[in-house]
């Protein structure tokens, strides 16, 4: 059994990173900017803040109004401090926490279900005479889980039951690292404001996610769709189901039209925390919907699917939250 978990920057949140946009808008305005192109991009972000929640889905309007090389200007400017911005704020940490914990919940993500959910899933799924084989979908640049579960690129056991093997087998991070093929921008073409920039090579290279993978000739995503592909259970976690992501969305929910698995979508919602009951299926549904509306599945897979998608607003699951390291 294949079980796939796609992470989102909500994991780093959730064990106490701050790699929000807005913290690292706090750092960005700090550095000192000579270009006036610059100056300006950031002026906009200050006097815009709440429209620059989604930075990537913004920048791709914000282009509206740019040539190329002002693009690729801020493009680079850009990528250059988050790299310093991520990259100093993963140093902060150790990382020395109880990472059977968190193998345990990557292997059993079914327990944050309410219980009938739970129980269904373990006995149609989740079989005692086969191999379970996790593998993880990262969207952050950091390195953060890998440090947690202690992987070093190597398969990692976490019991045998029957002769059969339960196992966590790769990480794979789809917009690489903070100092390694950083991939920053938008889905698609249709979301660059500026229809003139929308065949530059130069631009799509750079601000299209999908085609800056393809830059680094590693087949990065196409082994991890090859993985959706083959997964029993999907899971979502730490993920805001953004516009500039849809691409993943529509090959996660094309694998439930085409076959038994399932998907488990971990949502954080602060002020909502039901396992069960009215109140928790209405919310279920919203997220549901909001899924399904960033795929381009027909209105009849969209229904067919429906009962497919699991829904847990429980916070508990991959609860380890670090400790600043002592300067």
């Amino acid at each position: 059994m294949d079980v796939v978990f796609l992470l989102g920057n909500g994991f780093d949140i959730n064990i106490g990173m701050k790699t929000r946009y807005c913290d690292f808008y706090d750092y960005y305005f700090k550095q000192i900017s000579l270009n006036n192109i610059i100056k300006t991009f950031k002026n906009n972000i200050k006097e815009n803040i709440e429209d620059w929640a989604d930075l990537e889905l913004k920048l791709g309007e914000y282009l509206e109004n740019l040539q190329e090389n002002e693009a690729i200007l801020i493009y680079n400017d850009l990528i250059k401090n988050l790299q310093k911005y991520i990259q100093s704020e993963e140093e902060k940490y150790s990382y020395d926490v109880d990472s059977n914990l968190i193998r345990k919940d990557l292997i059993s993500p079914e327990n944050y279900l309410r219980y009938v959910d739970s129980q269904f899933i373990k006995n149609n799924w989740k079989k005692d005479n086969e191999n379970w084989r996790v593998r993880i979908i990262s969207f952050n640049y950091t390195k953060s889980l890998e440090k947690l579960i202690t992987f070093n690129n190597k398969r990692i056991l976490i019991e045998t039951i029957n002769n059969y093997q339960r196992y966590i087998d790769t990480v794979e991070h789809i917009h690489g690292f903070t100092n390694d093929r950083m991939v920053l921008g938008v889905n698609d073409s249709k979301q660059i404001k500026n229809q003139n920039l929308r065949d530059c090579k130069k631009i799509i290279r750079r601000f299209i996610k999908p085609e800056c993978n393809k830059t680094y000739g590693l087949n990065h995503s196409e082994k991890c769709t090859s993985w959706i592909n083959v997964a029993q259970i999907i899971c979502l976690y730490g993920l805001s189901l953004g516009e500039t992501d849809k691409i993943w969305w529509n090959r996660v929910a094309k694998r439930l039209v085409n076959s038994s698995a399932i998907l488990i979508i971990f949502k954080f919602d602060k002020y909502f925390q039901e396992i069960a009951g009215p109140d928790y299926e209405d919310k279920a549904d919203e997220i549901r919907d909001l899924f399904l509306s960033k795929t381009q599945l027909t209105d009849s897979e969209k229904q067919n699917i429906y009962s497919k998608i699991y829904v847990s607003f429980n916070r508990d699951i991959f609860n380890a939250h670090l400790s600043k390291i002592e300067e």
